[in-house]
C-alpha cells in the first residue's frame, strides 16, 4: 500500500504546483475596461524633459571659500527648477555640496530638452583663483549665465555684479572678466 501512495505523490504535487502557478497572473496581465491593452504610461513631468535655463548666482563670500577646481552638477530643486550645485575638488570628498546656486532670471531661447547632455561642469583652479581675485571686495554676486552655443550641451558664462538683475537688460550690464570664463562641460574621466 505504501508503494502505491508514494508513486502517485510526486505527479500529484507537480500537477498541483502547475495549477497554482498558472492561476497566478501578473497584475499587468489583467485587462479591464479601465485599462485597455493599448494604454501607455504617462510621460514624465515637462520640467524633467525640457525647459528654459535660468541665470544662476551665488554670493561672492561662498564662492571665495573655494580653494581648488570647482565641479558642478545639475540638480532639480522643483519640478522645473534646474540649478547647479558645486563642490571644491578636495579630499576627502563631502557628498553635500560646498556651493548651491540660486535661480534668478530665465534666459529666453536657452533651453534643454531630450538629447541634452547633463554632465558635470568644471571651473579650473586657475579660473577659480582669477574669479576670486576679480570679485574680492568689489562684487557681491557671481552669476552663471547659460548658453547652448555647443549643440546639445550646456555651459555657463561667468559674470559679476552687486545687485540681482530684475530684467534681461540689467543682466546684460553685468561685469564680465577681462577674459571670458566659462563653466564648461567636463570631459569623461577614468575613475
Amino acid at each position: 500500500m505504501s508503494k502505491y501512495f508514494n508513486l502517485y505523490r510526486i505527479p500529484v504535487f507537480f500537477i498541483a504546483a502547475i495549477l497554482l502557478l498558472s492561476s497566478c497572473k501578473d497584475k499587468d496581465d489583467k485587462k479591464t475596461a479601465d485599462t485597455p491593452a493599448t494604454a501607455e504610461k504617462a510621460p514624465p513631468a515637462a520640467g524633467l524633459t525640457g525647459g528654459t535655463l535660468f541665470i544662476l548666482y551665488a554670493d561672492s563670500a561662498s564662492f571665495n571659500a573655494l580653494k581648488h577646481k570647482a565641479v558642478f552638477s545639475f540638480v532639480f530643486k522643483s519640478e522645473d527648477g534646474l540649478t547647479l550645485a558645486g563642490w571644491d575638488d578636495k579630499a576627502p570628498f563631502d557628498p553635500d555640496p560646498d556651493l548651491e546656486l540660486q535661480r534668478n532670471l530665465p534666459v529666453a531661447g536657452v533651453t534643454y530638452s531630450v538629447g541634452t547632455y547633463f554632465g558635470n561642469l568644471v571651473i579650473s583652479t586657475a579660473d577659480v583663483n582669477k574669479i576670486q581675485n576679480d570679485i574680492k571686495n568689489k562684487y557681491r554676486y557671481i552669476f552663471f549665465t547659460p548658453d547652448n552655443d555647443i549643440p546639445n550641451h550646456i555651459r555657463y558664462k561667468i559674470t559679476y555684479g552687486n545687485t540681482l538683475p530684475t530684467t534681461m537688460q540689467e543682466a546684460q550690464g553685468l561685469v564680465a572678466p577681462a577674459v571670458d570664463t566659462y563653466a564648461n562641460p567636463s570631459p569623461p574621466k577614468n575613475y
